[in-house]
């Protein structure tokens, strides 16, 4: 198994390879340029555009320009941002931790919530418990995080005043854990709420399926208790399209966290490429293109292990 996932990270290079140049081109053709940060409102000249784009290489044929660019990429230099001049690289790092911070939480309110709903709705088929999760669950389908959010900052932040409405953290304040848990619970409520509700489905679904299979009776005649049999012969079983499910649907959270990131002014990459966009700033658009890309890659590999684990019938041969 070890070959087949060592190949599978090979195989992961020309793939960001072929979305950095895909990138790059979607860049360069963006209304106005990627020098669209100096317009008119900054009081460039034609002169001033000249030089800018002279001194950024931006007057070099495409393909130069690329590999002039990937090069660094690769040294460890992603350049610096055209408004204010900073490091891309740094902002970055600072921001990553913040990102991996609000969307693991997301993840993990999500999926507990969502998972045990789907079990007791299975397991309650068509009660009154059924019908509220199923209710709760296309609530949590159908309403777009931007408008869930922008829902309990009116409500909890502007109304009742219970929570911070945006931010990290509160400004001029000492560090205190309390006060960052306040600023964690809306933006954590808006992404998991769908998360769960999504989950909740899919796991109703997929217990369903299983509950009445041969083997699920076969381990109930043989006298186990029905928690061992719905936890370690039904749930772990309905749990492999689960992992499928998260690993393409990772791109769409990964997309969501902008919206997310920008409406409560969370300071992670989603908020920089919204910013950056806003400002034609394209290297801090690149590097963080690429490293959203990155981390679908990764999760789809981390499901194929998951499914080694769930499922002791997946081996992956060496030649596969």
């Amino acid at each position: 198994m070890g070959h087949y996932f060592v190949r599978r990270l090979l195989q992961a290079i020309p793939l960001l390879l072929g979305i950095s140049v895909v990138t790059f081109l979607l860049i360069q053709a963006i209304p106005g340029g990627v020098l669209g940060a100096y317009g008119s409102d900054v009081g460039a000249t034609a002169e001033d555009l000249a030089r800018i784009q002279h001194q950024l290489g931006l007057d070099r044929p495409l393909y130069v320009q690329y590999l002039s660019w990937l090069g660094r990429f690769v040294r460890g230099d992603w350049g610096y941002t055209l408004i204010g001049h900073v490091s891309v690289k740094d902002q970055i790092m600072a921001a990553l931790p913040r990102t991996v911070l609000l969307l693991g939480l997301s993840l993990t309110v999500g999926l507990a919530l969502g998972v045990t709903a789907g079990v007791v709705a299975a397991v309650k088929q068509y009660s009154v418990v059924d019908m509220i999760v199923t209710t709760l669950s296309f609530l949590g389908l159908c309403m777009p995080v931007f408008w869930l959010g922008l829902l309990l900052i009116l409500g909890f932040s502007v109304r009742l005043n219970w929570f911070p409405g945006g931010g990290m953290y509160t400004v001029g304040m000492p560090f205190s854990l309390m006060d960052r848990v306040k600023h964690l619970v809306l933006p954590v409520t808006a992404v998991s709420f769908g998360i769960s509700g999504q989950y909740a489905r899919y796991t109703r679904a997929s217990l369903l399926e299983v509950l009445h299979l041969d083997y699920v009776r076969t381990a109930h005649a043989k006298g186990l208790h029905p928690r061992q049999v719905l936890f370690w012969h039904i749930l772990r079983n309905a749990l492999i399209p689960l992992v499928t499910i998260f690993a393409l649907q990772l791109p769409w959270m990964v997309g969501g966290f902008v919206v997310t990131e920008s409406i409560f002014s969370w300071p992670g990459m989603g908020r920089l490429l919204w910013m950056a966009a806003l400002q034609h700033d394209y290297p801090m658009m690149l590097a963080v293109i690429l490293m959203f890309s990155a981390a679908v890659i990764l999760a789809n590999l981390l499901a194929d292990i998951a499914y080694v684990f769930l499922d002791p019938r997946i081996v992956y041969e060496q030649h596969s």
